[in-house]
């Protein structure tokens, strides 16, 4: 049996970069009219967790996730990936997770870091929900291959981990924050396979989300909300 240590990281990567592109215009193609719907959910999400309304919040965002469960994961990536059923059930998992944390937390809206704090999240989401599929349809020509919030794991993950970030504290926020973290890193490692510049997006976006709680820890001016 040949040691692990022969293995390359193109191994565990089951497609080429044209076959991932394609993937992501059946996608695009299957699922619309949802984007807009959907990009609109998350928005709406959000303004719902600033008025202190997170169990309307969780619903919305639970089923965006659940779009990406059964849509993004159990109908087109299964098809390339064997793994694909398991990271169905756990973008259920991630649903349920939200919902369940976002239910059981004071119903005070999150302001749990400082302004400047704030201002670099909201840019995440806006990132997430806009710029993100703006970049992709600016390298690829086509609106196809873009990625889109609700609707593809990345986007939703980013703009997850902004909104778990701003509203979540403790253990609620390690539960919520795991699933999309590991896929930050997962898909990440995909695309840098398939030479794709955006790898380094969800690098960066992991590399922050990870760094936030340890300036929330360190920070004598922000306060204990759970």
């Amino acid at each position: 049996m040949p040691a692990w240590s022969s293995y390359a990281l193109q191994d565990f990567v089951p497609f080429n970069a044209p076959v991932y592109l394609r993937l992501l215009e059946r996608v695009n193609e299957g699922l619309w009219p949802l984007h807009p719907l959907l990009l609109l959910a998350g928005i709406l999400a959000g303004a719902l967790l600033q008025k202190g309304q997170d169990r309307l919040a969780g619903l919305l965002l639970a089923a965006c996730w659940a779009v990406v469960a059964e849509g993004f994961f159990a109908r087109y990536y299964a098809q390339l990936n064997w793994a694909a059923g398991y990271l169905r059930w756990i973008c259920w998992l991630q649903g349920g997770l939200l919902l369940a944390a976002l239910t059981s937390r004071s119903p005070a809206p999150g302001r749990n870091t400082s302004a400047l704090m704030r201002l670099g999240l909201g840019l995440v989401l806006v990132l997430a929900g806009l710029a993100y599929p703006v970049v992709e349809l600016a390298a690829s020509q086509s609106w196809r291959q873009g990625e889109f919030f609700g609707v593809h794991p990345d986007p939703t993950a980013l703009a997850t981990l902004g909104l778990c970030l701003l509203h979540l504290r403790g253990w609620r926020l390690a539960l919520c924050t795991l699933m999309p973290l590991g896929w930050c890193l997962l898909s990440g490692a995909t695309l840098l396979v398939l030479e794709e510049p955006r790898a380094w997006a969800l690098f960066t976006a992991a590399a922050l989300s990870l760094s936030v709680p340890l300036y929330q820890t360190l920070s004598p001016r922000t306060g204990r909300a759970d």
